[in-house]
């Protein structure tokens, strides 16, 4: 079952964790254009998916996924304050705790953190999810896009 949420998702690095599971998505049938990733450094997206090498201005986002190497959190997380306004914030980054990322963005919808494998690529991957400030649809629709 493909997921009605989220309908836009902004990617915030797109490198092996990230890209496996962008990979997995799609392979399971969510549509590419829900997808924006933001990589200076990525070569090209799937097709479908929107590739951007600096941050979207003035745009608003339902999820917006952390992918970035965590020792490089606090030169990001500044510059990502607007954009994760009103979003949940999702991150697959290792050593960030649910506290420090709720502090970072402290007017997002809601927090996840989750511990994905790279078979998430093949829908196949054990996670560990945690989370704070989720409404039931929220977590009924991070539940179903994880799944």
């Amino acid at each position: 079952m493909v997921p009605v949420w989220p309908a836009t998702v902004l990617m915030i690095g797109c490198g092996n964790m990230g890209g496996a599971m962008l990979a997995g998505w799609l392979r399971a049938g969510v549509a590419a254009d829900r997808f924006t990733v933001v990589d200076p450094a990525l070569e090209a997206a799937p097709e479908g998916v929107e590739l951007l090498r600096s941050l979207p201005e003035g745009r608003v986002f339902d999820l917006m996924l952390l992918g970035v190497k965590p020792q490089m959190l606090d030169g990001v997380a500044p510059a990502l304050t607007a954009l994760a306004d009103g979003a949940v914030v999702l991150s697959i980054l290792a050593g960030v705790e649910l506290g420090s990322l709720a502090a970072r963005f402290a007017k997002a919808r809601g927090i996840v953190r989750v511990m994905p494998k790279l078979a998430a690529a093949i829908g196949r991957s054990p996670m560990g999810v945690a989370a704070v400030g989720l409404d039931d649809g929220d977590k009924a629709g991070i539940t179903a896009l994880l799944t």
